[in-house]
């Protein structure tokens, strides 16, 4: 099982060669875009009407960032709610076996797809080029994992948007059973990938990050 649960941490400062990570080289323009794209967002009170679903049909014809929303919102729905359905149908011990094997397919699928697609080598270069890629389709809530920065050993990620609500709360067994899954997936994708470190960090300035470090053997 390749993902180690680190849970809250203060400041966390990585050790001194990790210290100087880097983005891909499309941040910088993928930066102004990202700017551009929050821009044309709903407002806030537009985004509650999205998920209180209070908007009409002709609102969400008008404004292609409002169906974004509402299929985002409903794709995290569909994840707890499939989660709840088994750990209430089936026994812990089934329902745990039940998440980790769809997170196995999942994970292996999305990370083997974007590589086969591409030809992509394993390594730190192509996992941040995945990472940066899904958090960029996925939905506003998912733009604030971007962008990535790595080395020839580490990729991190930080969010400050609990994009599934993963990190809020505490989180079923079943819920921890999939994404061990999903993480298994990866490494069976890019047998380079040796783990990967999940947490909360907290900041000096009161900010709360949701990290994920996707550590690799080095290739070279």
């Amino acid at each position: 099982m390749a993902l180690q649960r680190l849970g809250r941490v203060a400041h966390d400062p990585l050790h001194t060669p990790h210290e100087d990570l880097k983005y891909l080289p499309w941040m910088q323009k993928g930066e102004e875009a990202l700017s551009q794209y929050r821009a044309q967002l709903p407002s806030p009170e537009q985004l509650a009407k999205v998920d209180a679903y209070e908007l009409s049909p002709l609102e969400y014809f008008e404004n292609p960032h409002l169906r974004v929303r509402s299929l985002e919102n409903e794709l995290a729905h569909m994840f707890r709610t499939w989660l709840t359905a088994i750990e209430q149908t089936l026994d812990t011990e089934t329902a745990q076996k039940v998440a980790y094997a769809a997170g196995v397919v999942h994970g292996t699928r999305r990370l083997g797809t974007f590589r086969k697609a591409l030809a992509l080598p394993s390594g730190t270069t192509t996992m941040a080029m995945w990472q940066d890629t899904a958090h960029a389709s996925a939905g506003s809530k998912h733009t604030s994992a971007l962008w990535v920065r790595y080395d020839d050993e580490l990729v991190e990620v930080v969010r400050t948007e609990d994009s599934f609500a993963a990190h809020s709360g505490k989180e079923s067994d079943t819920q921890k059973a999939f994404f061990d899954g999903f993480i298994d997936g990866y490494k069976a994708a890019d047998p380079l990938l040796t783990r990967v470190e999940e947490m909360t960090r907290e900041r000096e300035d009161g900010r709360v990050e949701y990290v994920h470090r996707f550590w690799y053997k080095n290739a070279g």
